[in-house]
């Protein structure tokens, strides 16, 4: 399994433009300072936040387009301990 995400949001004086593609198997951090994105792109993968320009595509198969969002057939689990939140997707 492969996790392809590219994302790209502007806001005021802030921009988020990313193009990651990551492993299936193991574990993936993300870390960086407050405000950096990180709850953006979790919350992106997990389907919860829709973007313009945003393609989010699980072992082939796309759960994201621009703002539409496909209804993911597997599970796929994404914590986020910002907000003490955990997405089953």
């Amino acid at each position: 399994m492969t996790i392809q995400v590219a994302l790209k949001l502007a806001r005021d004086q802030f921009l988020l433009d990313i193009n990651l593609h990551l492993p299936g198997k193991g574990v993936t951090a993300l870390f960086g300072r407050s405000g950096s994105g990180k709850t953006t792109i979790l919350r992106s993968i997990a389907g919860l936040e829709t973007l313009d320009s945003a393609t989010v595509i699980v072992n082939g198969e796309t759960w994201q387009r621009k703002m539409h969002v496909y209804p993911p057939i597997n599970a796929l689990s994404v914590m986020c301990s910002k907000n003490r939140t955990y997405f089953l997707i």
